[in-house]
């Protein structure tokens, strides 16, 4: 287009982005004005950041908002008793502002701003694997958004789609910068390392939340000690599930030497799906991804089946494990529970960790003095039904 003129919507502490969606609380008294009319149709507005993210000024003028804004039909959706609107921002295009117009409220000529013409294909590929790959696994991303950037071909719209969950706890002054970079591939580049980062520090920090509080996980998340007779540390195993053709990934810290130990888990969850309650046609339809998370390197990985089949369970039962109960167990691949080496030494670390429940194989003697709650368990189903809760 060429230079047109529009309204201004001025967003607090809010970038809005181009080619996504972005609900809203409006309470400001000219955002009211601007957008309280008796005609609930959409409006083309153009979303502007506010560049101070603590004060927001009663009466904004275009000096207190950023220069590169989004273009946005504004869908006025549900008006509140105390006054506020709830409102769905659809980014169509970015726009720079070119020079303010006098009158009432706040409106300025602005100009597209697109992007450079360069290949973005490969960036967009690498960002598209990933979140096939991880994005499941992350609670900011829903199931629908999970399967809408998975479907998603346009670099572009990619982009913009997955900077906003990603970028939503970073400062004000990054998020617009994301926004005026022109560059597709460096916004695809650096939310592929971004989402990298997320997905190997976020879950071990709820994780250490939940210890303290004493409450359960969100399903498919289930607590792991990693144990060697040099030292230990509680760790987590993530676990997810993607449409495809049955396959598995394991990814992580152990990766390798995993992959036996969690196809062993798989088929024992397939062998006992009836009374696990898990849909077998639904597992034959579906990507398995199991996540572990860092540890105590020098470990060895016993029991790291039986913490996979615990986040596998929950996730397809909708249960959670506590972050406190811990299945010291191997799995068998008709779902029996196998001792563990070392388990009085085991026990006593995982004490350490904060853990106040273990659930053990039932063919394995319980040790003489434990500081925590021992239960014993013939089969993964016994186990579950200790361990997890709607």
């Amino acid at each position: 287009m060429m230079e047109e003129e529009f309204d201004l919507l001025p967003l607090f502490n809010t970038v809005a982005y181009p080619l996504a969606v972005t609900p809203l609380a409006i309470s400001s008294p000219a955002a009211l004005r601007l957008l309280d009319t008796t005609d609930s149709a959409p409006r083309r507005l153009v979303v502007i950041a506010l560049r101070n993210a603590t004060r927001r000024p009663a009466e904004p003028t275009l000096a207190d908002c950023y220069t590169v804004g989004t273009l946005a039909l504004v869908h006025r959706l549900l008006r509140l008793p105390d006054g506020t609107l709830r409102v769905a921002v659809e980014g169509l295009a970015r726009v720079a502002i070119q020079a303010p117009v006098s009158g009432p409220g706040l409106r300025a000529r602005v100009a597209l701003l697109p992007d450079h013409e360069v290949d973005a294909r490969p960036a967009a590929t690498l960002l598209h694997h990933a979140f096939v790959e991880y994005g499941a696994l992350l609670p900011q991303f829903s199931p629908e958004l999970v399967a809408e950037i998975a479907a998603e071909d346009d670099p572009a719209r990619l982009s913009f789609l997955a900077a906003g969950p990603l970028l939503n706890r970073a400062p004000l002054a990054e998020r617009q910068r994301f926004l005026e970079q022109c560059d597709p591939v460096a916004r695809l580049t650096a939310l592929h390392a971004l989402l990298e980062h997320v997905v190997a520090d976020a879950p071990a920090a709820s994780i250490e939340v939940d210890i303290k509080n004493n409450a359960p996980v969100r399903p498919g998340l289930a607590p792991w000690l990693r144990w060697s007779p040099q030292g230990s540390s509680l760790t987590w195993v993530m676990a997810a599930v993607t449409p495809g053709y049955a396959r598995l990934r394991v990814s992580g810290m152990l990766q390798g030497d995993a992959q036996m130990a969690v196809l062993v888990a798989l088929d024992a969850l397939r062998a006992q799906h009836v009374a696990l309650q898990v849909d077998a046609t639904y597992l034959r339809q579906h990507d398995v991804h199991v996540l572990f998370a860092d540890g105590e390197p020098r470990s060895d990985v016993y029991g790291c089946g039986g913490a996979a089949a615990l986040a596998l369970a929950g996730l397809l039962g909708g249960k959670s494990a506590s972050a406190n109960g811990l299945l010291l167990a191997d799995l068998d691949l008709h779902g029996r529970l196998l001792p563990l080496p070392y388990l009085p030494e085991r026990l006593a670390a995982a004490a350490a960790e904060g853990v106040d429940t273990a659930v053990i194989a039932a063919d394995q003697p319980v040790p003489a003095q434990n500081r925590i709650a021992v239960q014993v368990a013939a089969t993964l189903q016994d186990a579950l039904a200790i361990l997890l809760t709607p």
